[in-house]
């Protein structure tokens, strides 16, 4: 999540840098464009994060379902203690 949060927050921080101590002269419509596509590009982070976590985090999903709950439900069961099996088991909840 903290990779995800420089790649997409990191380029629109070094153009205002950029443009603060550099004084580079560009047309207001290229500089308007190029910050419309990096704003963009930070506001996918949060959308992106919601992912990422679904992803990598049992118990982020386990919450998640606990609120939103869906109409096709994954139980997840250890049948088996000592071998350490987990069967998948799906239903669908109604």
């Amino acid at each position: 999540a903290l990779m995800l949060f420089f790649l997409t927050t990191c380029p629109i921080a070094l153009f205002y840098f950029a443009i603060a101590t550099l004084n580079i002269q560009q047309p207001f419509s290229f500089k308007l464009m190029l910050i419309s596509i990096l704003d963009f590009v930070t506001t996918l982070n949060y959308s992106l994060n919601f992912y990422l976590h679904c992803l990598t985090s049992k118990l982020f999903r386990k919450e998640f379902f606990q609120y939103f709950p869906c109409s096709i439900s994954i139980a997840f069961r250890q049948s088996n203690q000592a071998s350490n099996v987990t069967h998948t088991q799906r239903y669908l909840t109604r």
